[in-house]
């Protein structure tokens, strides 16, 4: 059996890795990282900073958080799918918090979109009724934003800080 037919995923797939972003594999190679015995892993280095590698162990429950780089089709599927969540929106902070960090963990897209929306209207409503934003809703904006900006510049060839621009005017 050859390395392509043992591995999901080959060098030059340009894959997205937990929070590091849209990723391209550099190269496969054995290590032996903490004398813990040779293994072969994912060389993967951010498309957005050269000098970030993230070593993945082929086999692992880590390479299950490997997915391939979206396409603009799925970015489009993603805006359309997260204008009909309803009902998530938290009223306790805790509970809030909680849910926010588990969709920010599930690496859902969909969700993270969903995230941006309604902390945004709610940013919205409490600066009509001149009240401060929970620091907290602001820092999961803030994430979702950010997770959401490196996968989708990537596929939708635009700059970061264009691509919330990008989704308002695609859902309009």
């Amino acid at each position: 059996m050859d390395k392509k037919d043992k591995t999901a995923y080959t060098v030059n797939d340009y894959v997205t890795y937990r929070k590091t972003g849209v990723c391209k594999i550099t190269e496969i190679s054995v290590q032996n990282f903490g004398g813990q015995g040779k293994k072969e892993y994912y060389v993967l280095t951010s498309v957005y900073d050269e000098n970030t590698r993230v070593f993945v162990p082929i086999g692992s429950e880590l390479e299950k958080e490997i997915r391939r780089a979206l396409t603009v089709e799925e970015i489009h599927s993603i805006i359309e799918e997260s204008k009909n969540i309803d009902g998530l929106w938290l009223d306790d902070c805790k509970s809030r918090t909680a849910l926010f960090e588990e969709i920010i963990n599930s690496g859902d897209k969909v969700k993270m979109l969903w995230i941006v929306r309604a902390v945004s209207a709610y940013k919205d409503e409490m600066e009509k009724a001149k009240k401060k934003m929970r620091a907290m809703d602001l820092r999961y904006l803030s994430m979702a934003e950010s997770i959401l900006s490196g996968d989708f510049a990537y596929a939708l060839g635009v700059p970061k800080n264009e691509v919330m621009k990008y989704i308002n005017e695609y859902s309009k």
